[in-house]
């Protein structure tokens, strides 16, 4: 496995630069295809863009936040200090959106990334039911259009901490979630991939700003 750190922050630019978001329903299942040269997809794949990043809510949610604070067990006096970022989408494409949310903050980040949670909403109860938890992940977070057992595949970009760099291609299995064995380790993007670059927001430039949720809000 080649190492591609660089790419892999290249990559994460090249997807926040790029606005518009779209998405292609399909229930089509199929192995990950050709594999196409890092420099090469920058240039080319986003000319029309088969991915298309896609933004966290500008809303703040006091009941979500109040879920995280809990979940993480983050003290009330770091609130403030603590970003979160969450995204609507039908990762099991059953007409109701879940939630995936990031928290940000230096006590909860290492070298590997962020924590995040997938969320199934009660908006009625107004409270959360945790579907998975990621300890550690790199936004954005890549939904393809594929689908395995009625969940989008999800490609998290791996790198940092001494895990071997690349780009993990999930795909749901009933009782594992996305997280398991199965899962393939690539050192490319998948040529003919096409879906939706989830929380392509660009936290940096979000910080300097101060144009971010926090736990404090």
């Amino acid at each position: 496995m080649k190492k591609i750190g660089k790419y892999s922050l290249l990559f994460i630019v090249a997807l926040l630069i790029l606005g518009g978001c779209g998405r292609k329903k399909t229930d089509d299942q199929k192995e990950p295809g050709d594999l196409i040269d890092m420099t090469e997809f920058m240039e080319d794949a986003f000319a029309p863009a088969p991915i298309q990043p896609s933004y966290a809510s500008e809303e703040p949610c006091g009941a979500l936040a109040g879920f995280l604070a809990d979940y993480y067990r983050i003290p009330e006096s770091d609130w403030a200090q603590t970003a979160y970022y969450y995204q609507y989408y039908d990762f099991d494409g059953d007409g109701a959106d879940e939630i995936f949310a990031v928290l940000v903050s230096e006590k909860t980040r290492d070298g590997a990334g962020d924590p995040a949670l997938l969320l199934e909403e009660n908006k009625e109860e107004n409270t959360f039911t945790t579907i998975e938890s990621f300890e550690r992940v790199h936004t954005p977070i890549i939904a393809a259009d594929e689908q395995t057992n009625g969940w989008h595949d999800l490609i998290l970009n791996q790198y940092g901490n001494g895990q071997e760099s690349g780009y993990l291609y999930c795909r749901y299995e009933e009782g594992a979630g996305y997280q398991h064995e199965g899962n393939e380790l690539l050192d490319e993007i998948p040529e003919e991939l096409t879906g939706d670059a989830l929380l392509s927001d660009n936290m940096i430039d979000d910080r300097d700003k101060g144009t971010y949720l926090t736990l404090g809000d």
